[in-house]
């Protein structure tokens, strides 16, 4: 519309077509914002989300210790992986607390060979319970790997951030646990 009825006639030319379309384009290549960096957390580490949670792995060690009824996996190896995690204000309409399991829907476990593990099921571990807000609770779990040696658990959580029921804004948090095995 502005070339044919507004630009002045030395500017009705295919050069500026060009100049317009290059000053309207949007690059196709976003630019990197703090919310794309996962932050890797490593054994003794914090992570912590203000005004949600916070999270630390105590300690990662190796069991012997094998599920009898469980014929289907036989991992080279089984870890213990002992957390604490801290309700700093979390809270939805579905629970009584923030729980936060490490091996569970939210996670992707990777072993030292770059393949999935798993979440390995030893009884009489610590269990993750929701907790109400300023109270934290330490937990075990158990991971199975095929290949011995350092781990990691990709985390990656979606929490509603609106206070408006119309509107479902929903901001992701994401960490990289680096699960280092002493051997």
């Amino acid at each position: 519309f502005y070339l044919h009825y507004e630009a002045p006639e030395e500017e009705q030319n295919f050069a500026m077509v060009m100049e317009m379309l290059r000053a309207g384009s949007i690059e196709d290549e976003e630019e990197e914002t703090d919310e794309d960096v996962v932050p890797e957390i490593k054994v003794g580490e914090t992570w912590t989300v203000d005004g949600l949670w916070k999270i630390t792995i105590n300690s990662v060690t190796e069991t012997e210790e094998r599920d009898s009824y469980n014929d289907r996996e036989n991992p080279e190896a089984v870890y213990i992986v002992d957390y604490t995690y801290e309700n700093l204000g979390y809270k939805d309409e579905y629970s009584k607390g923030l729980g936060f399991d490490l091996d569970g829907v939210y996670s992707q476990i990777v072993d030292s060979d770059k393949e999935m593990g798993y979440h390995y099921y030893i009884s009489n571990l610590n269990s993750v319970e929701p907790v109400p807000i300023g109270a934290r609770k330490t937990v075990q779990t158990a991971i199975g790997v095929n290949h011995k040696g350092t781990f990691f658990i990709l985390y990656e959580r979606d929490i509603e951030d609106g206070e408006d029921e119309d509107e479902y804004n929903t901001k992701v948090y994401k960490a990289k646990f680096i699960c280092e095995v002493k051997e």
